[in-house]
């Protein structure tokens, strides 16, 4: 739209107008010394709007998985029609955002997108959307998104399960903290088999025991 291409235009240093004629494309490379030289860059799924892909894992069984976040309403989420029936229209043209589960069966010579999820969020999500494989197996990836589908909502995390190698998810826990944002945080499993995650902007630490179905509370890992 017109609002969106001035948008970007007054946004981005230099313009948002430039040569690309087959569009953005998301890459990986991999090493096989340690970090010391990269293969060249081979091209992800192309998916329209899709942002970035986040972390690339590998599963115990060989397999690897990455997802990535299909942008296709950042700019409405915090410019939403107060009219209800252009509201609606809004939301029913531009949301709930979704992630791209990408996998791939031959140690990344290939890749598929296997399916997508919104998860529990109704509006606008953010990356890195981490996965983690699970004690069982199974996957665990951590999303984040607005609350509520309003301008100057809170970040909120929540925990998705997959059993049938990211075809499809489940909510296990919505978690985060009463006054302040939480997003765009990793998982990881700790040397005594729980989980964690940390969060921009506040650095807030969180942990669970039991595999994500509930979580410490958010404590800043400094004190700003």
């Amino acid at each position: 739209s017109s609002d969106l291409a001035n948008y970007m235009e007054d946004h981005m240093e230099g313009g948002a107008t430039w040569n690309a004629p087959t569009g953005g494309h998301m890459m990986w490379t991999r090493s096989s010394d340690d970090g010391a030289t990269w293969t060249t860059p081979r091209d992800l799924p192309q998916i329209p709007h899709a942002y970035a892909p986040g972390l690339i894992m590998q599963h115990s069984d060989g397999t690897m998985y990455a997802a990535a976040l299909i942008q296709s309403g950042h700019f409405w989420a915090s410019n939403l029609p107060s009219n209800p029936v252009d509201f609606l229209r809004c939301m029913d043209a531009n949301f709930p955002e979704q992630m791209a589960i990408l996998r791939s069966d031959d140690l990344g010579e290939s890749w598929q997108e296997v399916g997508r999820t919104s998860g529990p969020f109704l509006s606008r999500l953010e990356h890195p959307c981490s996965i983690t494989e699970g004690t069982d197996g199974s996957l665990l990836m951590l999303i984040d998104g607005h609350a509520a589908p309003a301008a100057d909502s809170q970040w909120i995390n929540a925990l998705l399960h997959s059993t049938d190698r990211g075809e499809t998810w489940q909510t296990r826990s919505i978690f985060g903290d009463e006054e302040r944002d939480v997003e765009e945080g990793h998982l990881v499993r700790l040397a005594d088999g729980r989980l964690g995650t940390a969060s921009r902007p506040w650095g807030l630490w969180m942990t669970s025991d039991d595999e994500g179905y509930t979580w410490s509370t958010p404590r800043p890992l400094l004190q700003f």
